[in-house]
């Protein structure tokens, strides 16, 4: 992984990904928290569970981060993930409110 500086929630949310830490990453939400993916959108906690539940049963390891930005209240990052055998580029931004996230989007797109 680089070696560029992670915005702090990023960072975490990262820690608890690779640790399959389902239960913290929720604690990172809003409750009226909206999750939008192309063809995916969990609305509210109990969906974003269901939702990260899937992704982590696919084995996502991040590869690299390019680009990591933020400002008191957004968060952007271009990254790759494998999973699987398949690399893909993510870009994705959070909406944060009161230090969590309210709003995330993200596109995942093969690089094959």
């Amino acid at each position: 992984m680089s070696a560029i500086q992670l915005p702090a929630l990023l960072d975490k949310q990262i820690g608890q990904l690779k640790a399959h830490d389902l239960d913290a990453m929720i604690r990172n939400y809003q409750e009226d928290a909206v999750v939008m993916r192309p063809g995916a959108t969990a609305r509210g906690k109990i969906e974003i569970r269901e939702f990260f539940a899937e992704y982590l049963k696919m084995e996502p390891k991040i590869e690299e981060i390019m680009v990591a930005e933020s400002t008191e209240d957004i968060i952007l990052y271009y990254a790759t993930i494998r999973i699987g055998d398949e690399v893909h580029n993510d870009v994705g931004t959070w909406i944060l409110r009161n230090g969590l996230i309210w709003r995330q989007t993200a596109v995942l797109v093969s690089q094959a």
